[in-house]
């Protein structure tokens, strides 16, 4: 799909969520050696590469080892969505500043260069995105 995009829209990136690396890939089934893994797994069709800050496990070094697997004008982007809730950091509205300002802090510690939020609560209709051209 990613390459039908492109063939249109050349400039277009893409970007991809991931908590987890492949559990069919190389590497154990849930270990950060498997997440670390996924840039070179989903290349060429991402250019913007999106995890969960609570994958990285808290530890800063993880999120150095993902910025030394980008190549050219690959991104790494962080996420929070829906978990965890309360009492983790996240940015819910019933969480106090404190804990939402914990996420971007921690964002900005470990050097991304967006920090995602995106998150649905309600899905009325299920519509594909159709090609604009």
């Amino acid at each position: 799909w990613a390459e039908k995009v492109h063939a249109v829209l050349p400039n277009m990136r893409v970007l991809t969520t991931y908590f987890c690396g492949l559990e069919d890939g190389p590497h154990a089934k849930g270990s950060m050696p498997a997440l670390l893994a996924v840039p070179e797994q989903l290349r060429p069709a991402t250019q913007i590469f999106c995890t969960s800050h609570w994958a990285l496990g808290g530890d800063p070094r993880n999120a150095d080892a993902i910025f030394s697997r980008l190549q050219g004008k690959e991104e790494w982007w962080g996420y929070v969505c829906m978990g965890p809730g309360h009492p983790e950091p996240n940015v819910h509205l019933d969480m106090a500043g404190a804990q939402q300002r914990a996420v971007l802090w921690r964002a900005w510690a470990e050097g991304c260069q967006t920090n995602y939020y995106g998150k649905t609560n309600l899905q009325i209709q299920y519509k594909p995105v159709e090609m604009l051209c």
